[in-house]
């Protein structure tokens, strides 16, 4: 009877001390939450058409001397919803606006045209709501890949103001906002390069043509996080965001590519 009892015991207990030796990390990743910042590197440019006077395309960076370089934030929020399921969602924000340039050009954005000589200060905001679902179509303890389908939605505002001109005709603040639901696919996977090292990466790209336009989006990041205790880490990674719209010349809407890269610092909170 006690013979019978102690091997009940042992089979009981052998599910239990499996899962445990199973698991190649003590990091639990039902759900994570990371926040960083970087400076990222940025690269805008945009046409803002109208039916009347058409529209000119603008390097913000380099026409309008609006920085290339800016302090980006981001949140992160992962789910593991199931053995092979894997949802993320995020935000970030990166706002810039430069000290003005005398222009040597005319620039037409919208129903305005700034003549040359016109100091022109030009604004680039933006704001990103992105998520990504990742199906790990092969998993173990230590590593997992498979595809990913990406998703958001993008906000723009872009601004020109024109600045001691005396001149009649020419406005003086004049924006354009648009926006625009964001999808792409591609790849992922992370590895467990040690008990407590998480590396990971994904990329992701998709081309469509809506009716008199053509759209791409482009995303990629890859990273490591590195966790001292269980439940908090802290890591870097490099992303890549590029976003292009084109579309008719006579479309009284903002259209043109704009892109962000570069290095982050993150802290990340395990549960």
């Amino acid at each position: 009877m006690k013979t019978a009892l102690v091997m009940l015991a042992v089979l009981c207990a052998a599910p239990r001390a499996w899962t445990q030796s199973a698991s190649f990390t003590d990091v639990p990743d039902r759900f994570l939450i990371e926040g960083g910042g970087f400076n990222v590197s940025a690269d805008t440019s945009l046409r803002f058409s109208s039916a009347r006077l058409g529209g000119t395309t603008i390097d913000f960076e380099d026409d309008l001397d609006v920085p290339d370089v800016a302090q980006r934030g981001y949140f992160d929020a992962y789910w593991r919803a199931g053995r092979r399921h894997l949802l993320n969602l995020g935000v970030a924000r990166l706002h810039r606006e430069g000290p003005g340039r005398t222009l040597s050009r005319d620039i037409a954005w919208g129903d305005t045209v700034y003549p040359v000589g016109v100091s022109l200060r030009g604004r680039m905001e933006s704001d990103h709501v992105f998520g990504a679902y990742r199906f790990a179509a092969y998993r173990n303890d230590r590593f997992e890949i498979g595809p990913s389908l990406g998703f958001g939605y993008l906000w723009i505002t872009a601004g020109l103001r024109a600045e001691g001109t005396g001149q009649s005709g020419v406005s003086l603040d004049r924006e354009a906002t648009t926006g625009s639901v964001t999808g792409d696919l591609g790849g992922y996977l992370q590895v467990w390069a040690a008990k407590r090292l998480l590396v990971r990466g994904d990329m992701r790209y998709i081309f469509v043509k809506p009716e008199r336009a053509e759209a791409s989006v482009t995303e990629g990041r890859v990273g490591a996080t590195y966790y001292p205790w269980p439940k908090v880490g802290f890591g870097a990674q490099y992303t890549y965001t590029k976003f292009r719209y084109d579309r008719d010349i006579v479309s009284s809407e903002l259209s043109g590519s704009y892109r962000y890269s570069g290095p982050q610092l993150l802290v990340s909170f395990a549960f």
